[in-house]
């Protein structure tokens, strides 16, 4: 990232918005860019429902958005070459939500010959909130487009990324032709800041070459009031910026804003101009300090301490913030170099790596912010009476909130960067570190490479297994990892255990773990129901390597500044015999590691402390190697924002992909570089060559380059371009050991041969689910298993096999099969059936070989000889989710049932009302079978066979049903007890003994009827054996 203060050349008529005082706290906006084409779209959340890992499952709709982004729908030769985004902040206030305002500025540039282009804008947010007042123009003439609404999807290969309907417009290219658009829109969302994502797709041609983002406020914030990722923003004075170049960005910008408190009011010097080094964690002396007086439990709300009705509480916490306050105050004499005449206060600071005692030291050196901290805790001494009544201790706390920290930020749920840690707790944990180094050390630093490696694996004294055995009997583990070999990694308070099946657990590492097992048992951790601010958010934990020989150690600490304070390590322990050794001082969630697969090599990543390095080490040889990697310092924050703690973690940009192999070769994907080296060599030298790796091999990577698909030796490290696409590749990966897949425009998919260097092309509209190719690559089997994010019953499930070049067809539907299938060859999919139940140790109940060409089945490894579904159980029983029962032999309903009946159209739709205002989602296909249950002028209500199985009520039209089986054509109904047959060379051969089921009507011969029965199960069975219907009429 590079300096650049100009503000974009927005149209003034445009630009102008309405300024309002500044609100931030608890909100959600998502704004997306999916790599060349930023787009942007909001996302509402309940508090409650923030996932810390940004994951919106397909089994339930999503309570936050990962975003949108406008696409090329038409074209795959538009390069978007640069963009200006201008984002107006808390521009309005309406209700308690904030009001919101984006202008954009793309630039294209045509690298083809003539075209039309459709552009896609896609529109949604979680819960209906819409974008407003959308637009777009020509840029500069402002001209505008003619927009339409049309329905919407996912985007290719993101199933986070839902929308149900987008704005489309016509642009028109001459060959080689520019042009510029302006896009605007407003938003609305919910209280303390915003949440732009920036998403890698290249859906367009190429990178982006330059991407200027400009975040301005109502009124000019000051630097402290400002929290936002990627770290590395520049503050203007007003408010902040970023500027990238040659990019594809994959990561958040987050912007949050508060108020200043009262007291501190706006000095010049907090709004001097200055980049934000996310590395400097001293806070201090550029960011204000608040004193919370508010207490919350989760996300269930902050309410003043002075309402609190257990004054011991309320005395304890004043106690603990003058004990934080006195810590914050030497930690501010310190950083200047104050000679502590107490012991103990040297002792928490001389450590630290930045302390040194000055002579000369004077407050003198303090800057404004330094001071006004200081002033500020003096004034909370001064105004807190703790000696007094309990009347005067709440009054005086009243008091100092609303004269000190003002009155807006009492009423306001606003969210504030708070510091809770004290002298005792500091000293604590560095007693805490220094004992595990101690009980497990000593550690060396080998040949100076700063790879600090135990001399011995820890071994017990006689006597003292049987004593770590009993210290940890009864107690449950802070955290167990299951690990491969039926082996389990326990940590507890005393150390960290392997289990191995029914035998003793063995110590394999020393340690004292922050929370103890009590509070564990209790279901709770230190403090449970104690307000937020009073449990600091110290967590142990431990990481199994892939195969599970080894497990990284360490602590997370929530507050980077407290790791300036102390200094937590990170260790790697042999499973096997407890050897270990350091990878470095942080948070154990500030390291990235890769293991080649014998995980006799590792690498690492310290992504705060040492972003531009990787680290390799090859554990059995005692090898270390440094390499300095590229590094702009894009650090950003990962997961999502914790809004009650005002918590991120840390996510470096640069290393995408690497893959370390036994022999001691590494190959890793920095930005748009593939960098190899070979640790085993005399050299060590990192080659590098330009592209994106898909695939590592023996001796060769596969890699691609706009439309191109590479290889390179690894022994010569050069680029062979192997084959092309038509469009530009945005994505790729290996499908299996010689096919790699290759994502390019918006819907398209190429499997890549490496064997015969052929490439297979498909068009995909719905890139969710699992993809399976078939062994040449020339077919593609799909299943798709999710609910859609609008509506919790819109459950899409579909199994598909997309054939290339199978004239007529290319789309064939695979009913019964789901995401264990698999191909033998590229004509045979074998289909595996399991018995019908969620249980996840379901029982196979039969396997299917299916033949593409012909869509023929035949049945192999049955394990069962007679069953029934769970729908006639369920009608036996009166059981399960029916709501109906016993009438006659073939239905039990609590309505009358008053006639069988049969859909006659292609199409029946379903409405919840005998008025048909409302519909449901289901739609019905001819032949089906729905019981009448109340007759009506117009329309009838009926029960129905959802594609769950579950029999549920609705109203269709008289028109689209017949009662009347001839009439009809049924193609649904029910097996009693019936056998079910397959036919070999024309003999029908029994299968199945007794089977009562639903079953679906595929096929008929005299005598015969061809039943898929529990949507899994086919075959054959003799015409008198099928019901068409709920009874017998």
């Amino acid at each position: 990232m590079k300096k650049a203060i100009l503000q974009p050349a927005f149209p003034e008529s445009l630009v102008s918005m309405a300024h309002m005082a500044p609100i931030a706290s608890r909100a959600v906006h998502v704004f997306t860019a999916f790599l060349a084409f930023l787009a942007f779209i909001i996302s509402m959340a309940l508090l409650s429902c923030v996932c810390p890992d940004n994951t919106v499952y397909a089994n339930s709709p999503p309570l936050i958005m990962k975003g949108d982004t406008a696409f090329p729908i038409s074209s795959e030769n538009i390069k978007l070459e640069s963009e200006v985004i201008k984002i107006h902040y808390g521009t309005s206030e309406n209700h308690g939500l904030l009001g919101h305002e984006i202008e954009v500025i793309f630039n294209f540039h045509n690298t083809g010959f003539e075209t039309d282009l459709d552009i896609g804008f896609p529109n949604v947010a979680s819960y209906a909130q819409k974008l407003r007042d959308f637009e777009v123009y020509d840029y500069p003439s402002m001209t505008p487009y003619e927009t339409e609404i049309k329905e919407g999807g996912t985007l290719p290969e993101h199933g986070l990324y839902y929308y149900n309907y987008m704005y489309t417009w016509k642009m028109h290219f001459e060959e080689n032709e520019r042009k510029s658009i302006y896009v605007r829109y407003k938003f609305e969302s919910e209280q303390w800041g915003a949440d732009y994502i920036l998403v890698t797709g290249a859906l367009w041609k190429d990178r982006i070459d330059k991407i200027d983002v400009y975040v301005d406020f109502p009124e000019p914030a000051a630097f402290s009031q400002i929290t936002a990722s990627p770290l590395n923003y520049y503050y203007n004075g007003q408010g902040i910026e970023w500027h990238f170049e040659n990019i594809e960005p994959d990561f958040n910008l987050f912007v949050g804003l508060v108020d200043l408190p009262a007291f501190y009011g706006k000095k010049d010097e907090y709004f001097k101009p200055r980049w934000n080094d996310p590395r400097d964690t001293y806070r201090w002396d550029d960011y204000f300090y608040y004193i919370d007086l508010f207490y919350s439990y989760g996300d269930m709300g902050r309410t003043s301490i002075a309402h609190n009705e257990d004054i011991d509480y309320v005395r304890k916490t004043i106690e603990r913030l003058k004990d934080t306050n006195q810590l914050v105050i030497n930690e501010i004499y310190a950083r200047h170099g104050y000679d502590f005449k107490t012991g103990e206060w040297e002792k928490i600071f001389e450590d630290t790596g930045w302390y040194e005692p000055d002579p000369g030291f004077t407050p003198a050196k303090f800057n404004s912010m330094e001071h006004a901290i200081i002033a500020y805790i003096c004034n909370f001494n001064k105004t807190i009476i703790t000696d007094g009544t309990d009347e005067e201790l709440i009054n005086s706390i009243n008091e100092f909130h609303e004269k000190y920290n003002g009155k807006d930020i009492f009423y306001r749920e606003m969210t504030y960067p708070y510091y809770q840690y004290t002298y005792g707790l500091v000293s604590s944990e560095k007693e805490r570190i220094k004992g595990i180094d101690e009980a497990n050390g000593p550690f060396h630093d080998q040949d100076g490479l700063h790879i600090y490696v135990r001399e011995k694996p820890y071994n017990k004294p006689d006597g003292e297994a049987s004593g770590d055995y009993t210290a940890i009997m009864g107690k449950p583990a802070i955290k167990t990892l299951d690990i491969p070999g039926e082996r389990k990694i326990e940590l507890h308070e005393n150390g960290i255990y392997v289990r191995e099946g029914n035998a003793d657990p063995r110590c394999i590492f020393r340690y004292q773990t922050y929370l103890k097992a009590e509070d564990l048992e209790k279901g709770n951790y230190p403090g449970y129901m104690q307000p937020l601010e009073t449990i600091p958010q110290i967590n142990d934990d431990i990481i199994a390597s892939p195969a599970g020989n080894y497990v990284l150690a360490g602590m997370n600490y929530e507050l980077d500044e407290f790791t300036n304070l102390v200094e937590n390590s990170v260790y790697v322990i042999s499973v096997s015999d407890g050897s270990a050794f350091k990878i470095g001082k942080g948070d154990l969630d500030d390291f990235i590691t890769w293991w080649s697969p014998s995980e006799n090599i590792v690498c690492w990543q310290n992504v705060k402390n040492e972003p531009g390095k990787l680290k390799i080490y090859n554990i059995p040889g005692r090898r270390f190697l440094e390499i300095n990697l590229p590094h702009e310092g894009i650090i950003v924050k990962k997961g999502e924002f914790y809004p009650a703690r005002m918590f991120f973690n840390l996510r470096n940009m640069e290393i995408s992909d690497l893959v370390a192999k036994d022999d001691g070769k590494i190959i890793a994907q920095v930005k748009d570089k593939i960098y190899y080296i070979n640790i085993n060599s005399e050299t060590r030298e990192a080659k590098s060559i330009y592209g994106v790796l898909t695939a590592v091999y023996d001796d060769s990577i596969y890699f691609y380059k706009g439309s191109d698909i590479c290889m390179a030796r690894l022994d010569e490290f050069k680029p062979e371009r192997i084959n092309s696409l038509e469009h530009s590749i945005w994505k790729s990966k290996k499908a299996a050991d010689n096919l790699l897949f290759y994502y390019g425009g918006a819907f398209n998919l190429s499997v890549f041969n490496t064997l015969d260097k052929r490439i297979y092309w498909y068009r995909i509209d719905d890139y969710q689910g699992i993809i399976k190719p078939s062994p040449e690559g020339s077919r593609l089997f799909i299943y798709r298993d999710y609910y859609s994010p609008f509506t919790s019953y819109d459950r899409v499930r579909e199994a598909l096999i997309h054939a290339y070049g199978l004239k007529g067809r290319s789309r064939i539907v695979v009913d019964g099969a789901d995401d264990s299938a698999e191909w033998l060859d590229n004509n045979r999919l074998l289909i595996h059936i399991y018995e019908e139940t969620s249980n996840p140790d379901k029982k196979h109940i039969l396997s299917y070989i299916y033949e593409v060409e012909t869509g023929e089945r035949h049945m192999t490894n049955i394990n069962i000889d007679s069953f029934t579904s769970r729908v006639v159980n369920e009608f036996r029983t009166a059981s399960g989710s029916l709501t109906y029962e016993a009438r006659k032999p073939y239905s039990k309903l609590k309505e009358e049932l008053k006639k069988n009946a049969w859909t006659t159209s292609e199409t029946t739709t379903v409405y919840t009302d005998n008025r048909l205002l409302y519909t449901r989602d289901e739609v019905l296909s001819k032949g089906l079978l729905v019981g009448l249950l109340e007759e009506g002028a117009e329309a009838s209500k009926v029960c129905y066979f959802t594609g769950d199985n579950v029999l549920y009520t609705g109203w269709i039209r008289n028109s689209d049903f017949a009662t009347d089986m001839k009439l009809a054509e049924p193609a649904q109904g029910f097996i009693y007890n019936a056998k079910i047959y397959e036919f070999e060379e024309e003999e029908p051969k029994a299968v199945f003994e007794d089977c009562s089921s639903q079953v679906r009507i595929l096929g008929r011969k005299p005598g015969w009827v061809y039943i898929n029965a529990v949507d899994r199960i086919f075959g054959w069975v003799r015409e008198e054996e099928v019901k068409f219907g709920f009874f017998a009429d």
